[in-house]
Parts: structure tokens; sequence; C-alpha cells
């Protein structure tokens, strides 16, 4: 989705956001097959985005997790997105 949104020139682009630093971290990233790798190389680019305020957000929504102990593979991303692909329940 960064690759659609926020790459320098790209068609949907709409904020017309353009930072090498930013294309060349993503190409970075998006250049590695493994999840876990590629994971890790995202941090930075999500990062560069927050700190550029490329777009205004109307609102900032707290982000409060309670959780069962047997709720297993929660994660929040650094971009405080939560993916819940990889949510189990422990027996």
């Amino acid at each position: 989705m960064l690759n659609l949104a926020y790459r320098s020139g790209v068609a949907w682009n709409e904020s017309s956001y353009a930072n090498p630093e930013f294309d060349k971290l993503l190409d970075d990233a998006m250049g590695v097959l493994d999840p876990t790798k590629r994971k890790e190389k995202m941090v930075p680019v999500q990062k560069l985005l927050q700190q550029d305020a490329v777009i205004i957000q109307p609102y900032w929504r707290s982000i409060f997790t309670v959780a069962n102990k047997k709720v297993k593979g929660f994660e929040i991303q650094p971009a405080e997105e939560m993916h819940l692909n990889k949510v189990w329940l422990d027996a």
C-alpha cells in the first residue's frame, strides 16, 4: 500500500509526497522476501512517513489493548495498525 500511496511520482500519490530517502528505504524493504526481515526493514519506512507528516489525520485514536493470556501472535505495527491475520488462541 505504501508503494501505491507515497512513492515519488506514482499515480495514487495524492499527497504529492516525494522523498528520495523514503523511496530508497521502501525499495530496500520490498526487495526482502523473508517476512520477518521485511518487517524489520519497514519500521524506518513507517517512522519516516510519520516524521515527515505527509498527511494530516483528522484525529488520532488511542489504542489500548487488553487480551486474555490465551491470545497469541497479537502485535501492533509501528504505524499503530493492527494486523490480525497471525492472531490465534492457545488451548
